[in-house]
């Protein structure tokens, strides 16, 4: 008989927590909905800020500059490469080149002289020596030419560098000594036609 009325008064407890718990889910349920919510809303923000600025941080694209057809073969000295694929942006009768763009490189003031490598689309640049002196080396538009606008990215060893565009990029380094900057054109018909 003790055992029965012992029965009772467990179920009843058990049931009592079970009734207290539910409260406390519902809470926990509306505070972490809205957690949730304020998440997204944050996380569309910073989505829609990245997309409008560089991975450096900066909300100006800067402008290449097109090598002219007469630079074209000092133009072509700075570039690596096999000779397949410089081929690609030599005049020929038969063919419609390739343009190629302008940047000039050099370190930033008062630092230490360093190397860097300019990557634009595949194209990965010998190393430069940076000094106070710019160098000015060609490379491939880093997308497709018609699209007029792409991003460029520098590898660096050593000293901050300045990549004269117009605007200019102060390149700032990642931990792992990569920059990326965005970067338009203007595209101009070639070879007679808009499509070469």
């Amino acid at each position: 008989m003790i055992g029965d009325m012992e029965t009772p008064s467990r179920h009843s407890g058990a049931r009592a927590s079970v009734n207290g718990a539910i409260p406390g889910l519902l809470s926990f349920t509306a505070i972490a909905i809205l957690v949730a919510v304020s998440f997204w809303f944050w996380l569309t923000e910073a989505l829609f800020a990245v997309s409008a600025s560089d991975a450096d941080g900066q909300s100006i694209s800067s402008e290449l500059a097109q090598v002219s057809g007469q630079d074209m073969p000092d133009a072509l000295k700075t570039m690596g490469g096999l000779p397949s694929f410089l081929s690609r942006f030599r005049q020929r009768s038969a063919s419609c080149p390739q343009p190629l763009a302008w940047v000039s490189i050099a370190k930033a003031a008062g630092s230490t002289p360093g190397t860097i490598r300019v990557r634009s689309g595949n194209y990965l640049s010998p190393p430069f020596s940076l000094s106070d002196t710019p160098v000015r080396i060609a490379i491939p538009y880093p997308s497709s030419y018609e699209t007029g606008n792409g991003q460029l990215a520098v590898v660096g060893i050593g000293a901050p560098a300045i990549v004269s565009l117009t605007p200019a990029w102060s390149v700032s380094y990642d931990q792992h000594n990569i920059a990326v900057h965005n970067v338009h054109w203007s595209p101009a018909a070639r070879c007679g036609g808009a499509n070469g």
